[in-house]
């Protein structure tokens, strides 16, 4: 019987992990809507807000496209007034990206609601489990970042 109970909680956080996907994925498609940018934009503007300045190159990483595409997709969020370019104070030559007043009020205007609820869930669990959230959100996200960067190189070798 424990076994069996055991495999319907394994089921269940796997099925409620497959929604919490899902759900995300409306967030997300709901952001780029009221931005009136692409996801892939959504995706950039949810690293810098973040992240803050962030060069070029590791936008390329955090996004998963080349550099041509996030370069043609900087020039379209610069013209929405959502990010500025700038020279990299240590070496001129490397291009910082910087989000811009517009995009972090818009951001806290969408977001300040959910953080607050957000922060309001986690803090009814102790810290133990805390501690145990984490580390599986960690564990799943290395997961499924490995899991897209095979299916990223298995797309490319077609």
């Amino acid at each position: 019987f424990e076994k069996c109970q055991k495999q319907q909680l394994i089921q269940r956080v796997l099925a409620e992990m497959r929604a919490l996907s899902s759900d995300t994925d409306r967030l997300d498609e709901a952001t780029a809507d009221y931005f009136e940018v692409s996801r892939s934009e959504a995706r950039c503007m949810d690293v810098l807000t973040q992240r803050g300045t962030t060069g070029v190159s590791d936008l390329v990483q955090a996004v998963g496209l080349s550099y041509p595409a996030v370069s043609a997709m900087l020039d379209r969020m610069e013209h929405a007034g959502y990010i500025t370019r700038v020279h990299s104070q240590a070496d001129r030559l490397r291009i910082m990206v910087r989000p811009t007043q517009k995009a972090n009020q818009e951001a806290a205007k969408v977001f300040t609601g959910l953080g607050t609820e957000m922060a309001q869930l986690v803090s009814r669990y102790p810290d133990d489990q805390l501690v145990m959230l984490a580390d599986f959100i960690e564990q799943s996200r290395a997961i499924l970042g490995s899991y897209a960067a095979d299916i990223r190189a298995r797309t490319n070798q077609r």
